[in-house]
C-alpha cells in the first residue's frame, strides 16, 4: 500500500491524476466518429427542405444529439492537453 504522503512532495501527481494519451486520441477519434451522423442530417436536411415528414425529424434530432456526444468527447480530449 502507498503511502499518501509520498505524493505531496511535488515531484509526480498521483497516478489517479495522470492521464495517458492513448486515451485522449481514443476520445477524440471516437469524438470524430459521432459527428458523422450530424454532418448527415444537415447535407440531407438541405437536400429535401420542402418534404420534412415528423418521424425524420425526430430522427435528425437523435442524430444531432449524438453529434452533441462527438462534440463533447472532442472538447475533452482537448481539455485534458
Amino acid at each position: 500500500m502507498s503511502n499518501p504522503q509520498d505524493y505531496n512532495s511535488g515531484d509526480m501527481p498521483p497516478p489517479a491524476a495522470q492521464d495517458s494519451l492513448v486515451i485522449k486520441i481514443i476520445m477524440f477519434c471516437l469524438g470524430v466518429l459521432l459527428l458523422l451522423p450530424g454532418i448527415c442530417v444537415v447535407v440531407f436536411a438541405g437536400a429535401m427542405p420542402g418534404s420534412v415528414d415528423g418521424q425524420i425529424v425526430i430522427l435528425w434530432l437523435v442524430c444531432l444529439a449524438i453529434s452533441a456526444g462527438g462534440v463533447f468527447l472532442i472538447a475533452k480530449s482537448f481539455a485534458r492537453l
